[in-house]
């Protein structure tokens, strides 16, 4: 929590007890975006679609390298995201999304 908020924040938090509504969450980065109830469903659905368009090896080679970062110091979370996604180089997954972030369309022949 205190990687989030700081470590006066999560101390006030705890002490407390308060509750936070919808945009003090967002402000504090407790979450990442804030929807109205008339979309909420929607916006679910698209996130949930761009999560299962993703490769889930790289996925979940990028799981690993958050937690690497979030545990470890600065010089063995970088070398361990080189040598994580290593495997991950010029693999077809990594052209399309490559592809699509770039706005290119897909070719026959590709």
């Amino acid at each position: 929590m205190k990687q989030l908020v700081g470590l006066l924040k999560a101390k006030e938090m705890c002490y407390f007890g308060r509750s936070y509504d919808a945009s003090q969450a967002l402000q504090m980065g407790l979450v990442n975006e804030v929807v109205g109830e008339s979309v909420l469903e929607q916006r679910l659905k698209e996130r949930i679609s761009d999560l299962c368009d993703m490769d889930p090896s790289a996925l979940a080679v990028q799981k690993d390298i958050i937690h690497k970062w979030l545990t470890s110091d600065l010089e063995t979370a970088m070398q361990y995201s080189i040598l994580a996604m290593k495997p991950c180089e010029g693999s077809e997954a990594q052209r399309n999304r490559m592809r699509q972030a770039l706005g290119i369309k897909e070719t026959d022949g590709d």
